[in-house]
């Protein structure tokens, strides 16, 4: 596949958040980080997979250490709040723990609004930001990616909105030089992608990162029906987190499943 211009490529792995007795479990953490090393191209701590909208500033922070403390691939930190001035913050924090760059959700469905978002977001703060498309907020239109794209600190777009002309728009501009960021696939049921795609960021890579890397490669139906019976398999389409905790405690890689469970409120 091509990799024209391409800020970032491959396997990133959004982490989940291992706890133990209601505290982030640091150990766990670390093995994790160890477990998928050698497997994946960077980490994403603290975004959905993460429960990263549930972390407290303190725990976000301890997660975030850890992972870039441990990890000896690039870490784009997971920012889940729900305003600028609270995504300002820990932005910061992220640049002065060393961290490569930043992901963050899309927060609505205007484009003007985005836009406006992300070139605020670019000024208050440095690091390179990875555009997050959720399922529920996501770019509208291929003018408004471009626009994002001309934004200079804006790296990367993973698309978890089941957008699929949208995302065949994105991926065909790679072949031909005219978006300078990377496209990310961010479902699991969408990996069979065209060419001009520069990776996967999907929650599958914390418990089956051989198969998704063997996917990306070869773009094969064969591999490409093994991983939609994960995802039936692995209940990727609910509560995943959940359950790629429990599988990664059955392999002994994480001490317990315990979920984030204190919710917060920012101004």
């Amino acid at each position: 596949m091509p990799m024209n211009q391409s800020k970032i490529a491959g396997l990133y792995v959004p982490l989940i958040t291992p706890l133990y007795k209601g505290k982030i479990d640091v150990e766990s953490l670390n093995s994790i980080v160890s477990h998928l090393d050698a497997h994946v191209d960077g980490f994403v701590p603290c975004l959905s997979s993460g429960e990263g909208a549930l972390l407290t500033d303190t725990q976000w922070l301890q997660v975030a250490v850890a992972v870039i403390t441990k990890a000896t691939k690039p870490v784009y930190t997971g920012i889940l709040r729900p305003t600028i001035d609270s995504t300002v913050t820990l932005a910061l924090e992220a640049k002065k723990l060393g961290a490569d760059g930043i992901a963050v959700p899309v927060k609505s469905n205007n484009d003007i609004e985005i836009q406006e978002y992300f070139i605020e977001l670019s000024k208050r703060q440095s690091l390179p930001i990875i555009i997050y498309n959720t399922e529920e907020h996501y770019v509208q239109s291929i003018e408004t990616v471009k626009k994002l794209a001309s934004i200079e600190s804006v790296i990367a777009i993973k698309d978890s909105s089941d957008n699929i002309q949208l995302f065949d728009e994105m991926c065909s501009m790679r072949t031909t030089n005219d978006l300078r960021i990377s496209v990310l696939q961010g479902m699991e049921h969408r990996l069979k992608v065209p060419n001009g795609c520069d990776g996967y960021m999907i929650s599958l890579l914390n418990v089956e990162p051989e198969i998704c890397r063997v996917m990306l490669d070869q773009q094969s139906d064969k591999v490409n029906e093994e991983i939609l019976e994960l995802f039936s398999k692995y209940n990727l389409g609910g509560e995943w987190f959940v359950s790629l905790k429990a599988i990664l405690h059955t392999k002994g890689v994480i001490t317990s499943c315990e979920q984030v469970e204190q919710s917060i409120t920012l101004e």
